[in-house]
């Protein structure tokens, strides 16, 4: 997929798509909970970053026990 991404900003564009639970959650993250105040690319992407993180220090102790 990132070999398709290359062009990305010259020419194409991409566009999200989340059910509300999941735009509340990034609003949250990123502080911006105004339904007017528009949520960037980086704000999803830290928020999605920051998920990432906080389930691999949950699941880690599970992992390190399954060897």
């Amino acid at each position: 997929g990132c070999m398709r991404m290359r062009k990305l900003g010259r020419g194409h564009s991409v566009m999200f798509f989340a059910p509300p639970e999941v735009d509340r959650s990034i609003r949250a993250f990123a502080r911006k909970e105004d339904p007017i105040t528009q949520v960037t690319t980086v704000d999803i992407l830290c928020c999605a970053i920051q998920e990432t993180w906080n389930d691999i220090r949950q699941r880690a102790p599970y992992w390190t026990q399954q060897g």
